[in-house]
């Protein structure tokens, strides 16, 4: 007697235990406070798959050594999947030469153009951009409000005006430009916080590259401008 009494405590106690696990998962996918019990696909808070993104970005150059710019830029995405989207980017620059730019014209006054790299500016830009987000997560806090974050990855090509000074007067200022049209490349990496399903603030750092141009016979190279980007970004369409 004692055995089967002992059987059917244990049998209830499993199965107690299968059902509040089971409430649990049921928990979790209403967007509970306990998601580990669920795989991380599963549980992810916001789907990007078939959404439309709009943004507008704030952009400052890092690490200046020729070359130091600021601008802006409006951005328009589609995602394919929660994996991968397209982007187009659309903007322009304010550049200027540093300090140390204007010293050396100052120093170099009549010896003609000068044969350096990394001075052309970026005035405006367009590109297509491939987006790759390969991570994302939740943070949690101790109240109902988690945000989702992702970070993501971003790479493509497009179109931008450049120009380089040409004259300056006596104290290194510019007085005139070289001015052309060329290809651009950029590459970047991104972090996203979702605000809400339709919100995000949004942080990068890219690198836009092209290649040297014009009648510098020693700038054969490539011009790399690093800036760093914020903005906030709006989502809408989707499942």
């Amino acid at each position: 007697m004692r055995n089967i009494t002992r059987i059917t405590l244990a049998a209830a106690a499993v199965s107690l235990i299968g059902s509040a696990l089971t409430q649990q998962r049921a928990f979790a996918l209403q967007g509970g406070e306990d998601p580990s019990l669920l795989p991380v696909l599963i549980d992810k808070r916001f789907s990007n798959r078939s959404r439309h993104q709009v943004g507008v970005l704030f952009s400052s150059s890092m690490a200046d050594k020729f070359i130091e710019s600021i601008g802006g830029a409006a951005t328009y995405g589609y995602n394919f999947s929660d994996l991968l989207g397209l982007e187009i980017d659309a903007g322009f620059f304010n550049g200027a030469e540093t300090n140390i730019l204007a010293q050396i014209r100052l120093l170099t006054q009549g010896s003609g153009e000068l044969q350096l790299s990394d001075l052309y500016q970026t005035t405006w830009f367009g590109t297509a951009n491939f987006v790759l987000v390969p991570f994302y997560g939740k943070m949690s806090f101790a109240a109902e409000f988690d945000p989702s974050y992702d970070l993501f990855i971003i790479a493509g090509a497009g179109a931008t005006g450049l120009r380089r000074v040409k004259n300056s007067d006596a104290t290194g200022a510019p007085t005139g430009y070289d001015t052309s049209v060329g290809a651009i490349f950029n590459v970047g990496i991104g972090f996203r916080f979702y605000i809400t399903k339709l919100i995000a603030l949004r942080l990068e750092l890219r690198d836009y590259f092209f290649p040297d141009a014009g009648e510098c016979t020693e700038c054969t190279g490539i011009t790399n401008s690093l800036h760093f980007q914020g903005g906030v970004q709006f989502a809408f369409g989707g499942n």
